[in-house]
């Protein structure tokens, strides 16, 4: 009998390049003898814990709760439920980078608030934006955000503080700009901390590299040793299985991790690469399961 295993996805995700990229999964599991059974995180724990069969979990979402119920399963979930954790946040991937020594751009997490809105305490926001030396134009992200979306470039106080009033009920954080190469970063995919393939993603229109917002995609064949070693060291801190770390270097070429992925789609990089990195996922699963 073949092994079943189940891919658990968002019950909002529904577009082309999705369904695209769950079709890469099925086939890469189908051609290892093992039944993918794809299903949303709202029917997915009564699911799963009724299915005495099912041997793994590819957990292709960020729904944490959803993740800690289904470690009572008992089933091996891939990416495991602290990298998700860890690389979901942004906050708590920079909280990581931080402890583990990882160069990444100056970064205040705005503050939990009661009863008021984070905007109540733009002065005291902006003397730690001054306390920290990051200057205009800086960067806004929402700490839960993908895809290029929830990030904003700001130039003055008035658009910071328009921009937390906004937005200031969702959690954010204020990070400075890397901007010498403008809408350009290195993305390193990593399986169990090994780099398998590096890109650079380029922007012309957009200060933003995501290919969803235009950015172009191209393979480095001879990455550069120190980007290998940050992106081996970042996996290792937040505890992947395998994903991308979004990388970006100033005009001293150092490097500075932006923020890590361990959702990130595979099927743009299959294109690229002369191996199918969808199927070293797999096989990666299939070793440890």
């Amino acid at each position: 009998m073949a092994i079943k295993g189940y891919l658990v996805h968002n019950i909002t995700q529904h577009s082309d390049k999705f369904l695209t990229q769950l079709n890469i999964w099925k086939d890469a599991f189908k051609e290892n003898h093992i039944d993918l059974i794809v299903i949303n995180n709202l029917i997915a724990f009564n699911t799963i814990k009724n299915d005495k069969d099912a041997k793994f979990v590819l957990f292709y979402d960020k729904d944490i709760a959803l993740m800690y119920e289904l470690l009572s399963l008992n089933i091996p979930l891939f990416n495991n439920v602290d990298a998700v954790r860890l690389c979901d946040d942004k906050a708590y991937t920079y909280a990581y980078l931080i402890k583990n020594k990882i160069s990444t751009p100056k970064t205040i997490v705005l503050p939990l608030t009661f009863f008021k809105h984070v905007d109540s305490f733009f002065k005291e926001i902006k003397e730690l934006i001054n306390i920290e030396n990051i200057k205009y134009p800086l960067i806004v992200k929402e700490r839960r955000s993908s895809l290029g979306l929830g990030v904003y470039l700001i130039k003055s106080d008035q658009e910071l503080l328009k921009v937390i009033k906004e937005k200031g009920d969702r959690e954010l954080i204020v990070q400075e700009y890397i901007g010498y190469e403008v809408g350009t970063d290195y993305r390193v995919y990593l399986i169990n901390h090994r780099p398998k393939i590096v890109v650079t993603r380029v922007n012309k229109k957009d200060y933003r590299s995501n290919v969803e917002l235009g950015g172009k995609m191209s393979l480095i064949k001879n990455p550069d040793e120190e980007l290998l070693k940050i992106a081996m060291k970042t996996s290792l801190a937040l505890k992947m299985d395998f994903g991308a770390i979004d990388i970006v270097k100033d005009k001293d070429n150092k490097y500075y991790v932006l923020e890590a992925n361990s959702n990130a789609r595979t099927m743009n990089l299959d294109k690229l690469s002369k191996q199918s990195i969808s199927k070293e996922v797999v096989k990666y699963i299939i070793e440890n399961i």
